[in-house]
Parts: structure tokens; sequence; C-alpha cells
């Protein structure tokens, strides 16, 4: 059965990932080979892999158009804060510009997982509702907005120091032609802590973080 899963994997590597081979993250275990089998199979199939970014194997970038963007997600709808919404798919977009026109570009991208707004700003803030609800890939490392941090680490090459590890969440640089890029991953429960009430103070980075993502945002890093 190993041999069998590890075709699998390689069947993926092959077809899913034809530009993105350099980071691969994926254990070779039954759960991993499920997961990605799965996401071959979805209509919507986003791959991160640190500078590579593809949907449905086209590729796309921070710093495009949102008419280049149309023409690799299709139709989009916009807020009256600048947020860019590709509904069906779950991918939230921004730049500077609040009044969006074709012409403006993107810096910042949000996957919306587990995130709720306040009553009463359901309408406002409806990008932040526009969860994803499929699998997508971190440097070829299926992940859902069910998974736990741990899992997601567990059944991946990650390693907790991989990360930079903040009360908000976990982040990872990359270097993309002379420019950094971040990806931020939001969850709770990333420090253990000691002591009580007043006196409670951070430990170390907790390795069960039994929480899932509540969101992930990509966007370049000033120096």
């Amino acid at each position: 059965m190993r041999v069998f899963y590890f075709i699998i994997i390689s069947f993926f590597i092959q077809t899913s990932c034809k530009e993105q081979k350099d980071n691969i993250k994926i254990k070779n275990t039954p759960q991993v080979s499920q997961m990605l089998e799965s996401y071959n199979k979805q209509k919507h199939r986003l791959a991160f892999n640190g500078c590579e970014m593809t949907y449905n194997e086209k590729p796309f970038s921070l710093g495009m158009s949102l008419k280049d963007l149309n023409n690799v997600f299709g139709e989009y709808e916009t807020t009256d804060l600048g947020a860019i919404i590709f509904k069906d798919i779950g991918i939230v977009f921004a730049g500077n510009d609040k009044n969006v026109k074709p012409s403006s570009t993107i810096n910042i991208i949000y996957l919306y997982m587990n995130t709720e707004v306040s009553k009463g700003y359901e309408e406002s803030l409806r990008h932040k509702l526009n969860h994803i609800n499929n699998y997508f890939l971190i440097e070829g490392m299926p992940l859902d907005k069910n998974m736990f941090v741990m899992d997601f680490i567990a059944n991946s090459e990650f390693k907790l120091n991989d990360f930079a590890i903040s009360n908000q969440g976990y982040e990872i640089e990359y270097n993309c032609n002379n420019k950094k890029m971040g990806y931020f991953l939001d969850a709770d429960g990333t420090w253990l802590r000691k002591g009580s009430g007043h006196l409670t103070f951070k430990d170390k980075p907790n390795p069960e973080n039994k929480n899932p993502f509540e969101m992930i945002y990509i966007t370049e890093i000033s120096e």
C-alpha cells in the first residue's frame, strides 16, 4: 500500500504543481493522499507555493490588475471598503483603491476560514464571511477550514520553528525576486502559558494547538 500512496503523491506533484515543485511539504501518508485526491477532484483548486500561486493551474500574483485577475478567476463583486470577492472560489483580494476599477492593482490576498463579524455588520464586512470551503494547498500540503493547526503541521514537513509565532498566529516569509512575501496564518492558542490571572505569561509555542486557522492573508513585506 505504501507504494500506492507514493504513486498518488508523485502523480499529484507532476500534475497539480507543474511549476511549483521546489517547496513541496507533503508527507507520504494515506491521510495526505486522500486529501490530495479530494483536492484534485475539486472544481476550484487554489495552490500557494511561496512566490508562486495558481488557480486551476493558472498563475496569478500580487501586483496584478483586477482586469487580469478577472481573466484568471472570472466574475467578482466588490464592497464599499474596496474588497474584491470571488464568491464561489472563497478568495478575497484588496488593493489601495476603495473605488475599485479594472486597472486597480491588488496587494493583499485573503483566505477567510473561520472568521465571524458582529451582528449588524454582515453586509459591510461580508468579505470576511466569504469562507473558503474546499481544500487549498500551502507548499503542496492540503489545508481546509476544519483542520487543526497541529494536524496541518503533523501531516506536513513543516516544523513549528519554520514560522515566526505571535499572539495572532504564524508567519512565514519568502524571498521573491528581491521582494519579501509574507504568509500570515491567524489562529488562537499559539502559545502555552504559565501562571494565572494578571501573572499569566507566555511560556513556549504550543506544539498541540487544537484550534483551526481563522484566516490567512498574503502580502508583500516592506523592508
